[in-house]
């Protein structure tokens, strides 16, 4: 169920695709997000990054409680950020339709 504020956008690069995960966004897909959803290890988010510039990707909370974002797509060259304590977050990834 999405709440009042959630939106949908466009995928505009191949980061959070593999399709060997259950979860595997490719370019040109839509995804809904709600600015309200509940965030947890290993949830889908849209963070704003310190160019200004939308990235959504996996959020991993490790062992220690640091918290990194990753791209689930093993070929893309991005290594994991770490979360810092003014990242601000978009939402959370709730779905997807295909174009």
């Amino acid at each position: 169920m999405k709440g009042p504020r959630a939106f949908d956008m466009t995928v505009t690069d191949e980061s959070m695709y593999n399709p060997e995960e259950p979860r595997s966004f490719a370019s040109g897909d839509y995804i809904y997000v709600d600015p309200d959803a509940g965030i947890s290890h290993e949830s889908i988010i849209l963070v704003k990054l310190d160019n200004g510039n939308l990235a959504f990707r996996q959020l991993v909370v490790e062992p220690d409680g640091k918290a990194m974002f990753k791209a689930i797509n093993p070929a893309w060259q991005e290594a994991p950020f770490e979360a810092q304590r003014e990242t601000e977050i978009g939402g959370v990834v709730i779905g997807k339709t295909l174009p």
